[in-house]
């Protein structure tokens, strides 16, 4: 098929109108020769068919139609074609600008997004203004193709698409419009739209073969428009013809994909470059022809204008004026040619490693070079840099041999050899499979080319060189991990780290992998596995050289996230369990030999290839040929899947358990694969899938989470329709504990999906009806979760919450009351936060909703109101959960006019018609509202009817009046202490002259609310009733105080009685008040509010202590007295300490809490009374430690720590050991203080104790005190030096020599385990240490102490990685290896095993971890 391409005429009218003639008739002249040598079958013309859209004309329509007229007529008439032979688009100059208006905003500024393109392409905008100054072209255009069949034009009106049947075969042509957004701008970046390619690409679907033409280049569309449409134009057409900038420029386009197309880009043929020198923008016409049995196979021969306007070959392109871009498969080209059409759209990624290869590749004395990697890793990239920048001579060669005939290539090859006669010459042969090498090097020695360099390039990773005379080059898998890695971060913004993390797993070092991946979330915000599946496939056809049933092996390999590999030495059941299976493994054969046979040389052949083998799992790597080779599985699975749950269930609980987490891990990636969506929505329709018993296992419940973001809606609905016949009860007893877990967490996802959102709501509130979890991440918190207006964990908008919220009200009322909750969380204007997960699918990252406007929050809200409201209606029972919503969010509503008018207000009424005006919490709100120093001003709009709402709330009562002045007075922070004194004054004395002179103290219920108030009420009320009532006014007073307190039964703990006696404690009715209290046996509270008013001299003290030695008093008073005394003076204390001696022994509790309290007053007077030191000692002493210790260990460490700061105390140091080794030597006691031994075993208390303290090692009768202090005197849980071993090494030497048998293994259950060397960071372990070695030279013979040292040694706790804990006693076992006792060797060798054996169990799980999460 011969195309003739042309573009840019830039027709004028006018004087100008005559050169146009003569171009047009040149143009003819050119066409009927190349006619004449080969039918031209199509003629394309890229745009601009006339200039400034028509200015020279009368009008538009007449420019169009003079360019008919005197260039498409002639041309139709002497190729003898028809119109739908002609291709025509528009160019920017076919727009005529002059009729925008002026201020109209560009649609380049109007449209940013993809999405908003699309959306404008489909409406009708006919009477855009922007789109007035097209309708002239579009009219033509319609007019040129009216009734031609083939003809069709797009749903948009823009593209528009031709059909024809050439030499057999069906060609598409897509004619694009990229001029409908330009301006008159110069320069500007124009806009194509994906809509106008996908539209294109669905009408031409069915054909052999596809070209593209427009009139712009792809790099001139905008950024994300570019973006957009780079992959489908590069995907699905063969040829791309465009033209606008007046120059040559065609190239073969690649992206790290590995997409391509063939790109025509012409020059024009405008008069404006009738004259033009410079070669490449002369006037010209490409004659392009294609192999339709072979669209690759095209061949582009340029024509370019001379002096005389004739139009001729240019020799210098291509080969002797023909370029054929797909004919580097097998022609040989110059390098030189080759550097200057090979685009690289991205960044080199390199490094030192590489930089010195390139060097390698330089190297004239390097005569046979060989790079050796996979596809994608950049060997052709390599080459590319190595001679970009240098000087090439002629004899420099460059072929690009994937898929080409070995045959023809070498058959070239020597071709060019035997031209290079004038000096050295270069050749390089990219993609050189095994066989073109053996042949190329086999000529290389036969005919002498010795005077020419060869670079082979291959991807066979699994063969190894053998030619002596290769300089081979090999990049290992990751010799560009760190650089790939610090790519992905410098070019992905830490905001989206997630991204990062997935790039990099993705990616796994692959360069190409990780440029392609980043370009596609720079343009689309998002990344797709997929992306990368050219390169995969290039990766499975020419580099893993793999029978198809080793490829099946590898596909069933690739199923598990990793797969358990090893059991020490032998095979892992799950491995063997599934070569066993032939769904996981769909060999043909069912012999089990042969099965193994086939997975464990595809295991050998991809080793540390694209299988990663550890110590116990393997992994098939890199990521995205895991996923391909699990969508292939995917493929072949059928409905097998019911049938597998059943083998996997069956399986022992270790194995299976190991093998569900493994194969969902890898599931869970494969959610971009339409086979995965297809088969996934088939078992969802699939009865025996949706059964009680798969919906019921752990599997099938970890299978429909794996699935969940395969295909949401899918899922969802499987899942709705079988729990959508069970009732509540059913779910609630029958899915329960992981399961039930597992279906939450699916919910959760599936509600994230705006797609499947309205089913999964509706599932997760029956399972919300059926709670049996009581955590805050359980079906009712996921569920009320969705109606926060800020990070929801979902994509639907309010509007699709609020249907689902009324589809559930119409379903049933059981679903009410979790309604109202969900509408609670609704009105939320703060605080928001959610966990993390759910909002991941695959790899993807989908994000929660966000609102466009405050107006769209608004709109929600008064939705949920309606709701409120109509719920109201249905039931008053709701009224109190819808007061509390109220309570809680009228704060945010009352300063906001619109909310407070229509959301605020209309609850509130129709709760206070429900309720009546007793609605205390809102009032208390509203008025401590219209207390903000802000509320006139930021409240204006609405405070007066909340003022009106506050009359109308206010109860009329005393205790109200209360509660205000105590808000008052809340407000009085920016006030001088002196200025709130008065103010509390001024509020508080005018309300005790209203309690009296209103009788108020009469009133017994008044009484009762204000002794039950929950807030401090000022003493200067209480001083003035002290000051102005009568004897009678208060004796009526403490009446209702009795009455009151008869009432509860003397319990008033918690109540306003107490400050009221405090602070009227000196009238004489206080007295006789109190005596009532007595008389009535309230023994209790007679105490304790004789207390509060307790002076300097202890007199209540003394009293309650006679009363009781008279016994008219049976209570314990201590504790009373103690815990009613609401101050402590120093006074107070120095009388108080030697009191507590006498009570000790019964009060130990209730002594020390109060010496804690009151430890800021205490300490002060033991650093600086002795006598009172003295007693705190004693009461120390005293304490009783056997007893279960309620008070804080820390706190008695504390004072007995500072007792020690106050001076030098050795027999108190003697009697607190002998105290702690009698009363710890009981039961095992957690609570017990041991920090202190780190004062009683220091050099300053060491003599004095250590006889006593040393019997705990050898004296059996102190066993308990000795396991009590052991974890903090010695190693404990790590390894270091505890108190003991500070400066006692004498010591214990001798202890353990005076007393082997006790005392030597007790020693190596405490010592410290090891020797280091250096400081900080650079503390490395040099040994075992030397309290170690030394038992060792000297216990030997004795098992305990090995024993005891074996247990020193693993008891301890970690984080992070325990692998360097066993790697260290390695090192240090390996030390005694050589020790001069056999049994210390023996025990040492053993000891070495056992750590090898927990160390490669650590690897093992670590291993797997790292496979299994993508660490």
């Amino acid at each position: 098929m011969r195309i003739i391409h042309f573009s840019d005429f830039h027709l004028q009218g006018g004087k100008i109108l005559k050169l146009h003639k003569i171009n047009a008739e040149k143009l003819l002249d050119a066409l009927r020769k190349v006619n004449k040598q080969k039918k031209i079958d199509l003629v394309v013309f890229g745009g601009d068919l006339i200039d400034r859209g028509g200015e020279s004309f009368s009008s538009s329509t007449e420019g169009f139609k003079t360019f008919e007229e005197i260039v498409l007529l002639p041309i139709k008439s002497e190729l003898g074609l028809t119109n739908e032979h002609i291709v025509i688009v528009p160019g920017n100059h076919d727009k005529d600008v002059s009729l925008l208006p002026k201020g109209v905003d560009s649609l380049m500024k109007s449209l940013g997004t993809e999405t908003k393109v699309m959306k404008f392409l489909f409406s009708d905008n006919s009477a855009n203004e922007n789109m007035k100054g097209m309708l002239a072209y579009y009219a033509f255009r319609d007019a040129f193709y009216n009734g031609i069949a083939e003809y069709s034009k797009s749903e948009t009106d823009f593209a528009s698409c031709l059909k024809l049947q050439i030499e057999g075969k069906k060609i598409g042509i897509a004619m694009l419009n990229t001029a409908w957004g330009c301006t008159a701008k110069s320069g500007e970046e124009v806009l194509l739209g994906n809509a106008q390619v996908v539209e294109a690409l669905d009408t031409i679907e069915d054909c052999d073969i596809k070209i593209a033409v427009m009139h712009h280049d792809i790099s001139a569309l905008i950024e994300y428009d570019r973006n957009a449409i780079k992959q489908p134009i590069m995907s699905n057409f063969d040829l791309l013809l465009t033209g606008h900038i007046h120059g040559d420029d065609s190239n073969y386009l690649e992206i790290p994909s590995g997409s391509s197309i063939i790109r025509s880009g012409v020059a024009g043929i405008t008069v404006n470059n009738n004259d033009e020198t410079d070669e490449q923008y002369k006037n010209g016409f490409h004659v392009i022809d294609i192999n339709v049995d072979m669209p690759s196979d095209v061949a582009i021969a340029k024509y370019i204008q001379n002096s005389q306007y004739d139009f001729g070959v240019d020799k210098a392109f291509g080969e002797d004026g023909t370029w054929c871009p797909n004919k580097r498969v097998f022609l040989f080209e110059s390098l030189e040619n080759w550097i200057k059409r090979t685009h690289q759209p991205y960044i080199y990624i390199t490094n030192e490693k590489v930089d010195s290869y390139i060097q390698v590749l330089k190297n004239p004395s390097n005569k046979i070079v060989k790079i050796v990697a996979f596809s994608g890793y950049g060997k052709t990239r390599m080459v590319y840099e190595a001679f970009i920048n240098l000087d090439i001579s002629k004899n420099c060669y460059y072929c690009n041999a994937v898929n080409g005939d070995v045959a023809v290539i070498l058959k070239q090859f020597n071709v060019r050899c035997q031209k290079i006669t004038d000096g050295e010459g270069l050749i390089i042969i990219d993609n050189c499979n095994g066989e073109l090498q053996y042949r190329v090097l086999q000529d290389y020695d036969k005919f002498n080319y010795g005077h020419i360099r060869l670079i082979l390039t291959s991807n066979a990773v699994n063969e190894r060189n053998s030619e002596a005379k290769i300089k081979e080059i090999r990049l290992e898998r990751d010799i560009l991990r760190k650089e790939v890695n610090d790519y992905v971060d410098d070019n992905i913004p830490e905001r989206n780290s997630i991204i990062r993390e997935n790039i990099k797993n993705i990616a796994d070092g692959f360069p190409t992998m990780a440029l392609s991946l980043v370009d596609e979330f720079q343009s689309e915000n998002k990344i797709n596995i997929h992306t990368v599946d050219t390169l995969i496939e290039r990766m499975v056809s020419h580099d893993t050289g793999l029978t198809d049933e080793q490829q099946t092996a590898l596909q069933a390999l690739a199923l598990f996230q990793p797969l358990p590999y090893k059991q020490g030495t032998q095979p892992h059941s799950v491995y063997n369990k599934i070569i066993e299976n032939s769904i996981l493994l769909p060999l043909a054969s069912t012999d089990a030999n042969y099965r193994h046979t086939i997975v464990n040389t595809t295991i050998e052949k991809c080793r540390n290839t694209f299988i990663e083998v550890g110590m116990e799992n393997l992994n098939v790597r890199p990521y995205p040929l895991a996923i391909w080779y699990v969508n292939k599985w995917f493929v072949g699975c059928g409905n097998q899947m019911e049938e597998l749950i059943d083998y996997v269930e069956s399986l022992p609980e270790s194995d299976s358990n190991l093998l569900k987490e493994c194969l969902c891990k890898r599931l869970e990636a494969v959610d971009d694969s339409p086979f995965a969506k297809k088969l996934v929505e088939r078992w969802a329709q699939d009865k025996t899938f949706l059964s009680e018993k798969v919906i019921l296992s752990d599997m099938g419940s970890r299978l429909f989470l794996a699935m969940s973001p395969v295909n949401p809606v899918a899922i969802v609905k499987g899942l709705l329709e079988f729990f959508d016949k069970k009732d509540a009860e059913w779910i609630k007893s029958n899915v329960q504990g992981k399961v039930r877990r597992c279906y939450v967490n699916t919910l959760e996802k599936l509600c994230f999906s705006k797609d499947s959102f309205g089913y999964g709501v509706q599932l997760l509130a029956k399972f919300a009806l059926a709670e049996n979890e009581t955590w805050g991440n359980n079906s009712t918190g996921q569920f009320i979760q969705l109606f926060n207006i800020l990070l929801p964990g979902t994509q639907s908008n309010y509007q699709e919450r609020v249907i689902a919220l009324k589809t559930l009200h119409e379903k049933s009322s059981l679903y009410d009351e979790l309604i109202l909750k969900a509408i609670g969380t609704a009105f939320k204007s703060g605080s928001f936060s959610r966990m993390n997960g759910a909002e991941k699918f695959g790899f993807e990252t989908k994000l929660d909703y966000y609102p466009c406007s405050n107006s769209e929050i608004r709109s929600y809200w008064y939705a949920c109101r309606d709701l409120v409201l109509k719920l109201l209606d249905k039931d008053r029972k709701y009224v109190d959960v819808v007061s509390k919503i109220v309570e809680e969010r009228s704060y945010y509503w009352l300063d906001k006019v619109l909310l407070y008018n229509n959301l605020f207000l209309p609850i509130v009424n129709r709760v206070v018609e429900l309720r009546g005006h007793n609605w205390l919490k809102l009032y208390n709100n509203l008025f401590r509202l219209s207390l903000d120093e802000d509320y006139e001003k930021e409240y204006e709009e609405t405070k007066t009817s909340i003022k009106e709402l506050i009359s109308i709330l206010r109860p009329n009562d005393f205790s109200t009046k209360l509660y205000e002045a105590w808000m008052t007075c809340q407000m009085d922070f920016h006030l001088s202490d002196e200025e709130i004194v008065k103010k509390h004054i001024e509020i508080f004395e005018p309300l005790a002259d209203e309690f009296v002179d209103k009788h108020i103290y009469q009133n017994y219920d008044e009484v009762e609310k204000i002794l039950c108030l929950d807030f401090y009420i000022d003493s200067c009320f209480f001083k003035r009733l002290q000051h102005i009532m009568n004897k009678e006014e208060m004796s009526a007073f403490y009446s209702n105080l009795l009455a009151f307190v008869k009432k509860r039964n003397g319990n008033c703990e918690g109540t306003k009685l107490y400050q009221t006696i405090g602070e009227l404690a000196s009238r004489k009715e206080t007295e006789s008040f109190l005596n009532d209290i007595y008389q009535f046996h309230y023994e209790k509270l007679y105490a304790e509010l004789l207390t509060k008013n307790e002076d300097n001299e202890l007199s209540v003290l003394r009293q309650l202590e006679e009363m009781v030695v008279a016994d008219q008093l049976s209570i314990d008073i201590l504790p009373v007295y103690l815990g009613s005394l609401k101050w402590l003076s120093a006074e107070q204390a120095v009388l108080l300490l030697p009191w507590f001696t006498t009570y000790i022994k019964d009060y130990a509790d209730d002594v020390f809490s109060f010496l804690q309290r009151y430890r800021f007053v205490i300490q002060p007077l033991v650093k600086e009374n002795l006598e009172i030191r003295s007693v705190m000692k004693k009461l120390l002493l005293q304490y009783p430690l056997k007893r279960e210790m309620k008070l804080d260990a820390y706190w008695y460490s504390n004072m007995v720590s500072f007792i020690f700061k106050c001076g030098h105390d050795e027999e108190f140091a003697k009697c607190l050991n002998a105290k702690f080794m009698e009363e710890k030597n009981g039961i095992l006691d957690g609570k017990f203080v041991n920090d202190l031994y780190k004062i009683l075993l220091s050099k300053e208390y060491i003599d004095c104790v250590w006889t006593d303290f040393s019997r705990a090692f050898y004296d059996d009768n102190y066993f308990m005190f000795y396991m009590n202090i052991r974890n903090d005197i010695g190693s404990g849980f790590g390894f270091g030096e505890g108190f003991l071993f500070k400066g006692n090494d004498e010591r214990i030497k001798e202890l353990c020599l005076l007393y082997p048998d006790k005392v030597a293994h007790r020693i190596a259950e405490l010592a410290p385990c090891f020797e280091y060397k250096g400081d900080g960071d650079d503390r490395k372990v040099t040994g075992f240490s030397h309290i170690f070695v030394w038992l060792l030279d000297n216990f030997a013979d004795d098992k305990t102490v090995l024993e005891g040292i074996h247990t020193n040694l693993h008891s301890f706790s970690w984080s992070g990685s325990i692998i360097p804990y066993h790697e260290r006693n390695i090192f240090c076992f390996g030390q005694l290896l050589n020790h001069s006792t056999s049994i210390v060797r023996d025990w040492a060798k053993e000891c070495l095993e056992s750590e090898k054996k927990e160390l490669n169990r650590e690897l093992g799980n670590e291993e797997f971890d790292s496979m299994h999460y993508n660490l």
